[in-house]
């Protein structure tokens, strides 16, 4: 069903930005630097371009944005998951060595119905 959702999300996005591109095919000028500055470092900043192209640009310029700000916002997350995880594998390795120590390899509900039937 999920898959059925996810085809049909992305052939109405696939028409949105198809639609967009069709729409807005006119070239723009895109300037790297301040015309002042041109002056200094030379004519070759200028750069024409189809609208839809700087759109879908910044679109992915921002996604990027926010996966990086995720990623860093969610590190202390990450960080402590792994610093429990290797807790719990430690004392996990302790209990199973106390286990082997002490004899009583048998989970415990088996060792629970043993005790009630022998007594």
């Amino acid at each position: 069903m999920t898959r059925y959702i996810r085809v049909i999300f992305l052939t109405c996005l696939s028409i949105i930005i198809l639609t967009l591109a069709v729409a807005n095919r006119e070239l723009v000028d895109i300037r790297i630097l301040p015309s002042e500055m041109e002056d200094f470092f030379g004519d070759g900043m200028i750069f024409s371009i189809p609208i839809f192209v700087l759109f879908l640009c910044g679109v992915i310029f921002g996604l990027f944005v926010g996966f990086v700000w995720e990623w860093i916002r969610e590190m202390k997350h990450r960080s402590a998951s792994s610093r429990k995880s290797k807790e719990l594998a430690k004392v996990e390795n302790e209990l199973n060595q106390l286990k082997r120590d002490s004899g009583h390899n048998d989970d415990e509900v088996l060792l629970l119905l043993n005790n009630k039937v022998n007594s």
